[in-house]
């Protein structure tokens, strides 16, 4: 046991989610993965979505 006795310390990655779902190939993905937890963030921004209008179930998903 060093100075901190039985304490633990745990890396946390912060992964910012764009428009980028990809898993083979997404290198901010595969770093982030490296570390000891994952904590992934996505923003949706109603103002970008011009093609399909997200409402109802699509929103409670992405609650």
């Amino acid at each position: 046991m060093g100075w901190f006795g039985d304490i633990v310390v745990k890396k946390t990655a912060i992964l910012w989610l764009r428009n980028d779902f990809r898993l083979k190939d997404n290198k901010a993905l595969i770093e982030a993965s490296k570390y000891d937890q994952l904590i992934p963030i996505f923003i949706w921004d109603e103002n970008l979505c011009t093609e399909w209008k997200v409402d109802g179930a699509s929103k409670w998903w992405l609650h």
